[in-house]
Protein backbone atom coordinates (compact mmCIF):
# COMPACT_ATOMS: atom_id res chain seq x y z
CA UNK A 1 0.00 0.00 0.00
CA UNK A 2 1.55 3.31 -1.11
CA UNK A 3 1.97 5.96 2.03
CA UNK A 4 0.51 8.40 2.19
CA UNK A 5 3.41 12.02 2.01
CA UNK A 6 2.69 15.70 2.39
CA UNK A 7 2.52 17.80 -0.61
CA UNK A 8 2.65 21.52 0.76
CA UNK A 9 4.07 22.29 3.67
CA UNK A 10 0.60 23.97 4.93
CA UNK A 11 -0.55 22.90 8.69
CA UNK A 12 -3.62 23.53 10.32
CA UNK A 13 -3.84 23.90 13.86
CA UNK A 14 -7.76 23.45 15.89
CA UNK A 15 -8.78 21.62 19.34
CA UNK A 16 -11.86 19.74 18.38
CA UNK A 17 -12.64 16.24 18.38
CA UNK A 18 -12.01 13.50 18.96
CA UNK A 19 -8.89 14.84 20.45
CA UNK A 20 -6.42 17.44 19.07
CA UNK A 21 -8.12 18.42 15.79
CA UNK A 22 -4.25 17.58 13.63
CA UNK A 23 -4.91 17.94 10.29
CA UNK A 24 -2.36 17.87 7.26
CA UNK A 25 -3.14 18.97 3.71
CA UNK A 26 -2.41 17.01 0.93
CA UNK A 27 -2.57 17.05 -3.11
CA UNK A 28 -5.76 15.75 -4.28
CA UNK A 29 -9.44 14.89 -2.86
CA UNK A 30 -11.10 12.79 0.19
CA UNK A 31 -9.96 9.07 -0.28
CA UNK A 32 -12.94 6.93 0.27
CA UNK A 33 -13.45 5.10 3.94
CA UNK A 34 -15.27 2.59 4.95
CA UNK A 35 -16.90 2.81 8.54
CA UNK A 36 -16.98 -0.48 10.45
CA UNK A 37 -20.34 -1.95 9.46
CA UNK A 38 -22.84 -3.52 11.85
CA UNK A 39 -21.74 -0.35 14.28
CA UNK A 40 -22.22 -1.29 17.89
CA UNK A 41 -23.41 1.87 19.29
CA UNK A 42 -23.73 1.05 22.73
CA UNK A 43 -20.62 -0.81 23.08
CA UNK A 44 -18.85 2.73 21.60
CA UNK A 45 -20.39 4.38 24.30
CA UNK A 46 -17.72 5.56 27.01
CA UNK A 47 -14.39 6.80 27.60
CA UNK A 48 -11.60 6.56 25.15
CA UNK A 49 -8.01 7.98 25.73
CA UNK A 50 -6.12 9.52 22.74
CA UNK A 51 -2.90 7.27 21.50
CA UNK A 52 -1.76 9.27 18.87
CA UNK A 53 -2.85 11.37 16.40
CA UNK A 54 -1.67 13.09 12.92
CA UNK A 55 -0.01 16.03 13.78
CA UNK A 56 3.26 18.32 12.47
CA UNK A 57 5.82 20.37 15.13
CA UNK A 58 3.68 23.65 14.58
CA UNK A 59 0.93 22.10 16.42
CA UNK A 60 -0.56 22.74 19.85
CA UNK A 61 1.15 20.47 22.10
CA UNK A 62 -2.19 18.93 23.40
CA UNK A 63 -1.59 16.13 25.50
CA UNK A 64 -3.83 13.88 28.43
CA UNK A 65 -6.64 13.49 25.81
CA UNK A 66 -9.72 11.70 26.68
CA UNK A 67 -13.10 11.62 25.06
CA UNK A 68 -16.31 10.28 26.58
CA UNK A 69 -19.41 9.46 24.29
CA UNK A 70 -22.88 9.12 25.75
CA UNK A 71 -25.95 8.31 24.21
CA UNK A 72 -29.17 11.18 23.82
CA UNK A 73 -32.29 10.23 25.33
CA UNK A 74 -33.50 10.40 21.44
CA UNK A 75 -30.94 7.33 21.09
CA UNK A 76 -29.63 9.08 17.30
CA UNK A 77 -27.35 11.61 18.84
CA UNK A 78 -24.40 11.00 20.98
CA UNK A 79 -23.03 14.09 23.51
CA UNK A 80 -18.87 14.44 23.08
CA UNK A 81 -16.27 16.02 25.91
CA UNK A 82 -13.53 16.45 24.79
CA UNK A 83 -10.78 16.74 27.43
CA UNK A 84 -7.04 18.08 27.27
CA UNK A 85 -4.12 19.44 28.76
CA UNK A 86 -1.58 21.47 27.35
CA UNK A 87 1.26 20.83 29.63
CA UNK A 88 4.31 23.36 30.33
CA UNK A 89 5.18 25.42 33.39
CA UNK A 90 1.79 26.25 33.57
CA UNK A 91 0.02 23.47 32.52
CA UNK A 92 -4.13 24.97 30.95
CA UNK A 93 -7.12 22.42 30.39
CA UNK A 94 -9.20 22.72 27.49
CA UNK A 95 -12.71 20.88 27.74
CA UNK A 96 -14.83 21.31 24.52
CA UNK A 97 -18.36 19.62 24.70
CA UNK A 98 -20.85 18.69 21.46
CA UNK A 99 -22.69 15.89 19.91
CA UNK A 100 -22.82 13.74 16.88
CA UNK A 101 -25.16 12.07 14.76
CA UNK A 102 -25.65 8.40 13.08
CA UNK A 103 -25.66 8.91 9.23
CA UNK A 104 -26.64 5.41 9.17
CA UNK A 105 -26.13 1.88 10.43
CA UNK A 106 -22.51 2.30 10.00
CA UNK A 107 -19.73 3.79 12.31
CA UNK A 108 -20.12 6.88 10.38
CA UNK A 109 -21.01 10.33 11.90
CA UNK A 110 -21.41 13.98 12.04
CA UNK A 111 -20.27 15.69 14.34
CA UNK A 112 -20.07 19.68 15.78
CA UNK A 113 -18.90 21.95 18.47
CA UNK A 114 -19.75 24.93 20.21
CA UNK A 115 -22.94 24.56 17.94
CA UNK A 116 -24.26 28.19 19.40
CA UNK A 117 -21.36 29.63 17.30
CA UNK A 118 -22.38 31.10 13.48
CA UNK A 119 -19.23 29.61 12.15
CA UNK A 120 -18.92 26.35 13.66
CA UNK A 121 -19.40 23.55 10.99
CA UNK A 122 -19.97 20.12 10.63
CA UNK A 123 -17.80 16.95 9.68
CA UNK A 124 -17.48 13.77 9.32
CA UNK A 125 -16.40 11.17 11.39
CA UNK A 126 -15.16 7.75 10.35
CA UNK A 127 -14.72 4.87 12.59
CA UNK A 128 -13.09 2.64 10.19
CA UNK A 129 -11.61 0.08 13.04
CA UNK A 130 -12.16 -0.94 15.97
CA UNK A 131 -13.18 -4.20 18.75
CA UNK A 132 -15.34 -1.39 21.28
CA UNK A 133 -12.81 -3.09 24.17
CA UNK A 134 -9.40 -1.98 23.68
CA UNK A 135 -8.51 0.19 20.23
CA UNK A 136 -10.38 2.48 18.01
CA UNK A 137 -8.69 3.75 14.49
CA UNK A 138 -10.95 7.10 13.40
CA UNK A 139 -10.71 10.10 10.47
CA UNK A 140 -12.05 12.32 9.44
CA UNK A 141 -11.41 14.51 5.81
CA UNK A 142 -12.47 18.05 4.50
CA UNK A 143 -12.13 18.75 0.49
CA UNK A 144 -10.41 22.52 1.44
CA UNK A 145 -10.43 23.57 -2.48
CA UNK A 146 -10.08 21.77 -5.81
CA UNK A 147 -6.79 20.67 -5.51
CA UNK A 148 -5.87 19.81 -1.89
CA UNK A 149 -7.98 17.99 0.87
CA UNK A 150 -7.12 17.67 4.83
CA UNK A 151 -7.36 14.75 6.64
CA UNK A 152 -6.95 14.18 10.12
CA UNK A 153 -6.66 10.42 12.23
CA UNK A 154 -6.84 9.14 15.37
CA UNK A 155 -5.84 6.13 17.91
CA UNK A 156 -7.52 6.06 20.51
CA UNK A 157 -7.35 3.41 23.58
CA UNK A 158 -9.66 2.35 26.35
CA UNK A 159 -6.81 2.57 28.58
CA UNK A 160 -3.78 5.21 29.04
CA UNK A 161 -1.50 3.29 27.13
CA UNK A 162 -2.09 0.44 24.00
CA UNK A 163 -2.63 -2.77 24.54
CA UNK A 164 0.42 -5.03 23.04
CA UNK A 165 -2.91 -7.46 21.94
CA UNK A 166 -4.20 -4.82 19.85
CA UNK A 167 -0.94 -3.03 18.56
CA UNK A 168 -0.73 -5.00 15.23
CA UNK A 169 -4.14 -4.36 13.89
CA UNK A 170 -3.36 -0.60 14.73
CA UNK A 171 -0.48 -0.31 12.36
CA UNK A 172 -2.19 -2.31 9.82
CA UNK A 173 -5.22 0.46 10.20
CA UNK A 174 -2.97 3.24 10.17
CA UNK A 175 -0.15 2.15 7.30
CA UNK A 176 -1.45 4.50 4.67
CA UNK A 177 0.31 7.25 6.78
CA UNK A 178 3.59 8.03 7.05
CA UNK A 179 4.34 6.94 10.60
CA UNK A 180 6.58 10.36 11.04
CA UNK A 181 3.41 12.38 10.72
CA UNK A 182 1.90 10.80 14.12
CA UNK A 183 2.18 12.43 17.67
CA UNK A 184 2.15 10.12 20.32
CA UNK A 185 -0.36 11.78 22.97
CA UNK A 186 1.22 11.77 27.05
CA UNK A 187 -1.21 9.98 28.80
CA UNK A 188 0.92 9.76 31.61
CA UNK A 189 -1.36 9.69 34.74
CA UNK A 190 0.64 10.93 37.26
CA UNK A 191 1.72 13.76 35.18
CA UNK A 192 -2.14 14.05 33.70
CA UNK A 193 -3.37 13.98 37.09
CA UNK A 194 -0.98 16.80 38.67
CA UNK A 195 -1.78 18.89 35.60
CA UNK A 196 -5.83 18.58 36.59
CA UNK A 197 -4.84 19.25 40.09
CA UNK A 198 -2.73 21.99 39.37
CA UNK A 199 -5.50 23.90 36.67
CA UNK A 200 -8.31 22.62 39.52
CA UNK A 201 -6.11 24.58 41.99
CA UNK A 202 -5.46 27.70 40.25
CA UNK A 203 -8.98 28.37 39.26
CA UNK A 204 -9.90 27.60 42.67
CA UNK A 205 -7.18 30.22 43.90
CA UNK A 206 -8.74 32.92 41.17
CA UNK A 207 -12.25 32.75 42.22
CA UNK A 208 -11.19 32.84 45.91
CA UNK A 209 -9.48 36.39 44.91
CA UNK A 210 -12.72 37.51 43.22
CA UNK A 211 -14.60 36.34 46.12
CA UNK A 212 -12.23 38.50 48.81
CA UNK A 213 -12.22 41.78 46.18
CA UNK A 214 -16.08 41.72 45.55
CA UNK A 215 -16.34 41.43 49.53
CA UNK A 216 -14.68 44.72 50.51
Amino acid sequence: MQIKMLSILVINTFLIVPGAFATIYMEGRCPGYTAVPGFNRNQFLGDWYEIKRLEADELLNADCVLVNYKTNVDGSTVDVSNRMVVLGNTPSRIEQRGYARYLDTSGRLVMIYNETDPSARLFDYYVTHTDYQTYMVAVSCENVNNSHYGESAWVMSRTRILPTTAVAVVNQATQQWSAGFFRTTNQDEVLCSSSRQLVLASITLLMGLVTIHFLR
